[in-house]
């Protein structure tokens, strides 16, 4: 049984920088560039009732969020951030002692919450280019008689997308809950949504945070058949999303053609900066589906003294980086630093 005394603490920089590309937010904050969208926001919450708790089952955006995911509102609970799910169904799923498993890299906050509920974890090395070794998370999943198996996709820190014929793969050939983190999901543009109907093992995870921008104001989804949706419905707060979030995230989807026409922009943004990146020798750059880029870095620690208090970007314990694609000026003042340091160290 893992031991609660070693759960990690996420760790968020505080340190100040001129420019911050750690954290795979959208560096374009659409509201400062849409005066519509700024005045439809600002109207909206000057109509709410401070005095009064929001509304605990966000009905109008579970309804407004499933027109936009093609399901229906009864298949939606909603959540602050995606954080709140994975330890809501690790809470619903599992009782102490139980196995879960995901794969190695992933998103810390699996590992975290698996120790947090005092269950086992199972963390399975990728394969070669950190392409998921499906068939080990298969027989690893049935040998252990694993209860939730996690798979984010695009994948946080790699980048790497899981095609839907694997995922299938999971669902057909194991008992265990399959939890799909489609948080960076506009970013790749596949879905297993639909398949929740089919599939009464599988829990589909999303959020505002990423492509929408509002990581301030935490908004997340679970997306599950009735009977999952109920049990989460059964443990979570009855207030766990404020109301000034569900009212800002409600305006935002009402400007969903415009947001996703900017994540287009970032994705060729980030083919560019893919190729750049590749240029410099001292980097291991490998292609993404998401908002981000993954890059071995053969001088870590010269690249981190370079950047500082300059830009951000995040650093791993071992010798990999993640660079958050931001705006065109913004990637291109990265390229400068990391291309001076090749210079200086040549």
């Amino acid at each position: 049984m893992s031991d609660n005394k070693k759960i990690e603490v996420y760790q968020v920089e505080q340190e100040h920088f001129d420019i911050i590309l750690n954290a795979n937010e959208n560096t374009i904050d659409f509201h400062k560039s849409n005066p519509g969208l700024a005045k439809k926001i600002q109207d909206e919450i000057l109509k709410l009732d401070f005095n009064r708790y929001p509304d605990s089952s966000s009905l109008v955006l579970r309804q407004k969020y499933a027109k936009y995911a093609g399901t229906s509102p009864e298949n939606i609970v909603c959540g602050n951030g995606s954080d709140e799910f994975i330890s809501l169904i690790i809470q619903g799923f599992t009782s102490p002692g139980d196995t879960i498993v995901f794969h190695s890299p992933t998103f810390s906050m699996y590992k975290i919450n698996a120790i947090k509920h005092d269950c086992n974890f199972i963390a399975l090395p990728d394969k070669a280019n950190f392409a998921l070794d499906i068939d080990g998370i298969i027989s690893t999943a049935n040998k252990c008689h694993a209860k939730i198996i996690f798979l984010c996709n695009p994948n946080n820190p790699t980048g790497v997308a899981i095609s839907r014929q694997e995922i299938v793969r999971v669902l057909d050939n194991t008992q265990a809950l399959l939890v799909v983190d489609e948080a960076y999901f506009e970013f790749y543009g596949e879905t297993v949504i639909d398949l929740i109907g089919s599939y009464k093992n599988l829990i589909v995870m999303r959020t505002l945070s990423k492509c929408f921008g509002l990581a301030g104001l935490r908004v997340g989804f679970a997306i599950s058949n009735y009977d999952n949706v109920a049990v989460l419905n059964s443990i979570r707060f009855p207030y766990n999303l404020n109301a000034i979030s569900q009212q800002v995230a409600c305006v935002y989807l009402d400007y969903t053609d415009e947001i996703l026409q900017e994540v287009e922009c970032m994705k060729a943004r980030r083919f560019q900066l893919y190729k750049e990146l590749s240029q410099i020798s001292y980097l291991q750059v490998f292609e993404s589906q998401s908002n981000f880029l993954y890059a071995r870095c053969a001088c870590k620690d010269a690249l981190k003294a370079k950047l500082k208090g300059k830009i951000a970007i995040r650093f791993f314990d071992d010798d990999f980086i993640r660079i958050t694609i931001g705006t065109t000026d913004e990637n291109n003042k990265v390229l400068i630093l990391l291309k001076e340091l090749e210079n200086e160290t040549s």
